[in-house]
């Protein structure tokens, strides 16, 4: 049997996540095709589709640095029925008559409760750890704990369409990551004076990445998935640009502190590049030296800093 020959290098590939499989499902093409670490980030129920941001090799450390990633949803909200894990997977707990619900009062009611900062409950059945587990293994245990609430952001709604026959409204919304859909679609029903769930999920794009950026499973191959693979410092392009010798790369993925220079800002992290446009990691500034923070670095290389 001819062994794979993996692709060997860091950054990110964009997995447009097919319907009835989990994240991790979702990511097994990849840890077939790559070497060293692979993990995601923002997991996705097994209802909902769309992208997911796969890192692999060392591109993992970098996104704790990365901007607060605005992400876009389309989703499609069935009033007059509430299930208890808000989407269409499960039970349904509460069923009322289809309101009579004017298109003019549902884009008001987006824009009045729905838009800028708002509260939310998180859902029973989201990944959030309580006591280090996620919540929604108590919540299939039949195991209450405490509601968590937390500030989230809406900028805004578009493609907003309501049938009245189906009591169906759609919607695509961009939110701060850390949103939770299928507690808003529950609240804007309430909000209506219904009950509601959310029965179609797909998650359009992350911040920086544009839709056309991600692909199914099935599209990774041998040979090809560096086609794929987009960069660390596409994260990381709100941070300051510092071009540095060879010598003083060498020197950071040594662990070595280097001279920093007299405008720099002290505190501030700094993106690193070699004389060839190379990324080389993070930097940073306590003056009047430039430390390394995270930095790429080779197998026989000492680890950086955390």
């Amino acid at each position: 049997m001819t062994s794979i020959k993996k692709y060997v290098g860091d950054g990110f590939v964009l997995v447009d996540k097919p319907i009835n499989l989990s994240s991790h499902q979702a990511i097994k093409a990849i840890k077939k095709l790559c070497t060293g670490k692979i993990g995601h980030s923002g997991t996705l129920d097994p209802f909902a589709t769309g992208m997911l941001v796969v890192s692999v090799g060392q591109a993992s450390k970098f996104m704790q640095y990365q901007i607060i990633k605005d992400k876009t949803y389309s989703a499609s909200l069935q009033l007059g029925i509430q299930t208890d894990t808000q989407d269409c997977t499960g039970k349904i707990i509460k069923q009322a008559p289809i309101p009579k619900i004017e298109n003019a009062t549902i884009h008001n009611t987006l824009l009045t409760y729905f838009t800028g900062e708002i509260e939310q409950v998180a859902s029973k059945f989201s990944a959030l750890k309580h006591k280090g587990k996620p919540s929604y293994k108590y919540a299939r245990a039949g195991i209450d704990i405490p509601e968590k609430k937390r500030k989230i952001t809406i900028h805004g709604y578009d493609k907003v369409a309501y049938d009245p026959k189906l009591g169906i409204i759609s919607f695509q919304v961009t939110c701060s990551s850390g949103t939770y859909i299928r507690a808003l679609g529950e609240d804007i029903a309430k909000k209506l004076g219904s009950y509601g769930h959310i029965t179609q999920l797909r998650r359009l794009s992350v911040h920086p990445w544009q839709p056309e950026s991600m692909h199914l499973p099935s599209k990774f191959q041998e040979n090809t998935i560096q086609n794929f693979i987009q960069p660390i410092d596409m994260t990381l392009l709100h941070l300051p640009r510092l071009e540095l010798s060879t010598k003083e790369i060498e020197k950071l993925k040594m662990g070595q502190w280097i001279n920093a220079a007299n405008d720099s800002i002290d505190n501030s992290l700094y993106r690193t590049y070699d004389t060839k446009q190379k990324f080389c990691g993070l930097v940073r500034c306590k003056m009047p030296y430039h430390k390394p923070q995270k930095m790429l670095i080779s197998s026989n290389s000492p680890k950086d800093k955390a």
